[in-house]
């Protein structure tokens, strides 16, 4: 299993940017998604059913573009770094439309880092939902 979020020490849980190495605290309204370079969900945090409404298990081995299909056609990284154009929207909080299980939209901001893990790449997707 790949490691979403470190193992809680008693303190707040973050994430580390792996761009930067810095300590980021996530929302606790935003889902964690782990993602193969081929856009397969690898592993997912436990806020998936509570901001998104898929229980982890609706999600693991499925393809992002499930979550947002607007990534269907995307190629999301060339091998090893994340597409330019997909990280620019990153950065800038471009907003992106999830496809929630009941077919209804709700628009969020996506933010992409490459992790490595035990030798592998990964990618990890932060959801942040934008409340109206």
């Amino acid at each position: 299993m790949i490691p979403i979020l470190p193992k809680s020490s008693g303190r707040p849980e973050h994430h580390v940017s792996a761009s930067r190495g810095e300590s980021v605290d996530p929302p606790q309204d935003s889902v964690v998604l782990m993602l193969n370079n081929k856009g397969m969900i690898r592993e997912c945090s436990k806020t998936s059913r509570q901001v998104l409404g898929y229980p982890s298990s609706r999600l693991i081995w499925h393809h992002i573009s499930m979550l947002l299909p607007q990534l269907e056609n995307i190629q999301l990284t060339d091998g090893k770094r994340i597409n330019p154009r997909l990280q620019f929207l990153s950065h800038i909080g471009h907003r992106f439309e999830v496809l929630c299980p009941d077919g209804q939209h709700m628009e969020s901001e996506m933010y992409i880092n490459n992790v490595e893990t035990s030798g592998n790449d990964y990618l990890r997707v932060i959801l942040r939902p934008v409340l109206s």
